[in-house]
């Protein structure tokens, strides 16, 4: 079908295609046509701020670039889209550009330029755009401080974000639940749950409706606060101002209660979110499971983890992870090596917390050898290794104490406190006084602080090598 470039129903076909999907189409017709000043500005405006709206920022500023006039506008638009495109060099570089020209910048150019600071975290130039905005004596708006506060608070600088948002509302500027939300997240990043909870009443106060997105904000600021209570009740609080929960929410929630090892709180969730058909996902099932481990209900963690497969649920490490951690704290070791061979018969890469959780649980169960046989140097960190020696200490294997004594130090792993406690006591086997003195040594050296098992292990070391004087010579500061 020919398309006439020229006239009323060229721009209707322009526009038709620049809001739905055939940006490209639009894009290509707009440059094919001659220049027509009754109805360009409008196709050209839509054409741009069809690319901003798909991230193509690219085009849009080579579009803008063939423009015969070059508006605010039209400017501002090409920001937008380096903001959608997270190309925040490109767009605070446009401001700048500005000066160069005989237009001045508004306040939605900055607006645009600082919301693509934002959405890459550049707190530090989304403030300066903030800074520059003030000497243009441009009036902000709660669009700006929206993204100010959101770009501080994804830049873990939560603290200044609240400081904007106060500064917000000391201008008794218009407010919007957008603003709010950010607010309530920069106390959820610096887990601030009692100013969560103002803010969040504050909202209300201002007669603005509450939404899923600063519930759920406040929500997570109580769990990272490890206050499981007010989150749970939280929850309610959404429910009963018909503000249907999210996962984003229930998750919060559960993970709230995860760290409170409040495993039947956990299981009511589960069933709630199973009377609203919401599917959980790998996260729900991971701090689920980890809470019914941490209170030592591992029945409950296995019972959860094969139903979620029977549900084809989409399982990560993590949540295979939550399982073996609750059977080592059983000291289920049999269960721990199975999860672990099913987990590698899946396919799936087996990481180092997983591994620590297994080797532990080998090392509660006295299977030295079934530890060095999980154990893989390569993935191997702090934790691993310590749990793998005090399995082989537990053996009493002590050159394999040392054998992974040197290659943490090979490695460069720093050996703590617990670790060589566990050393020192594998020299209780033949009689291997002498290097438990070593280890007592080399732990101060280092500068670590040694303590009450130090010292016993010391001591039962001599016992049972009849060593006495040495042990004596010994200061014990403890």
């Amino acid at each position: 079908m020919t398309v006439v470039l020229s006239g009323p129903s060229f721009a209707e076909t322009v526009l038709s295609r620049a809001r739905g999907k055939d940006w490209e189409g639009a894009l290509g017709l707009v440059v094919r046509a001659p220049s027509d000043p009754k109805i360009c500005p409008k196709v050209y405006m839509a054409t741009m701020k069809a690319c901003a709206k798909r991230a193509m920022w690219q085009k849009a500023l080579s579009f803008l670039a063939w423009l015969p006039t070059q508006s605010v506008p039209f400017c501002n638009a090409a920001i937008s889209a380096c903001a959608q495109g997270h190309q925040w060099e490109q767009a605070v570089e446009f401001v700048g550009h500005f000066a160069q020209t005989s237009h001045k910048p508004d306040v939605v150019t900055f607006n645009s330029a600082i919301s693509a600071c934002e959405k890459s975290s550049e707190w530090q130039a989304a403030c300066q755009l903030f800074g520059n905005l003030q000497a243009q004596v441009c009036q902000p708006t709660v669009v700006t401080y929206s993204s100010l506060v959101s770009a501080c608070a994804a830049g873990a600088e939560w603290h200044r974000g609240l400081e904007l948002f106060r500064e917000h509302q000391a201008l008794s500027l218009q407010a919007n639940v957008i603003l709010y939300s950010t607010a309530v997240s920069a106390c959820e990043k610096g887990a601030q749950w009692q100013q969560a909870l103002h803010t969040l009443w504050d909202t209300q106060l201002q007669g603005l409706r509450l939404d899923v997105i600063i519930g759920s904000a406040a929500v997570s600021a109580c769990e990272k606060a490890g206050n499981w209570q007010i989150a749970w009740l939280l929850l309610l609080e959404l429910q009963a101002t018909f503000v249907p929960p999210n996962l984003v929410t229930y998750n919060a929630v559960l993970s709230a209660c995860e760290r409170g090892e409040q495993w039947q709180m956990v299981l009511q969730i589960l069933e709630e979110m199973g009377q609203q058909t919401m599917l959980p996902d790998s996260f729900t099932y991971s701090s689920s499971i980890s809470a019914c481990g941490k209170s030592e209900h591992w029945q409950l963690a296995l019972d959860l983890l094969r139903r979620a497969e029977a549900k084809k649920a989409s399982l990560n490490v993590v949540a295979y992870s939550a399982a073996v951690s609750a059977f080592e704290k059983a000291k289920e070791w049999e269960l721990a090596i199975a999860l672990v061979e099913e987990i590698r018969v899946k396919g799936m890469q087996v990481d180092v917390v997983l591994l620590s959780a297994a080797i532990s649980a080998c090392e509660k169960g006295e299977k030295w050898w079934l530890a060095l046989d999980l154990f893989d140097s390569s993935q191997a960190n702090l934790i691993t290794y310590t749990a793998t020696i005090s399995a082989c200490e537990k053996g009493g294997q002590w050159r394999k104490v040392f054998q992974l004594l040197f290659q943490m130090s090979d490695s460069d792993i720093r050996a703590n406190t617990i670790t060589y406690n566990a050393a020192i006591s594998s020299c209780r086997r033949e009689w291997q006084w002498q290097r438990a003195f070593i280890l007592l040594e080399e732990l101060s050296s280092r500068e670590l602080q040694a303590d009450g098992v130090t010292f016993y292990a010391a001591l039962a070391v001599c016992q049972a090598a009849a060593a006495w004087a040495p042990a004596m010579q010994q200061p014990l500061h403890l």
